[in-house]
């Protein structure tokens, strides 16, 4: 009986962590989600934002 409780709070915390990654990303300021506009959040900043692709080099613009 002493190996079921640990057992059991594994698998809760395994299902803690499965509800967690099931839920709604938070919702996007500015340009993503033009019915919350940047100006309208009190604690805005700006952030320098890096995208990285594995997509090879192109001349194409755009």
């Amino acid at each position: 009986m002493t190996r079921a409780r640990p057992i059991s709070l594994l698998l809760l915390a395994l299902l803690a962590a499965v509800l967690a990654a099931c839920g709604r990303p938070p919702e996007l300021v500015g340009i993503d989600n033009p019915e919350v506009p940047a100006e309208s959040v009190a604690e805005v900043r700006e952030h320098r934002l890096f995208i990285m692709s594995t997509r090879a080099a192109s001349d194409v613009i755009g």
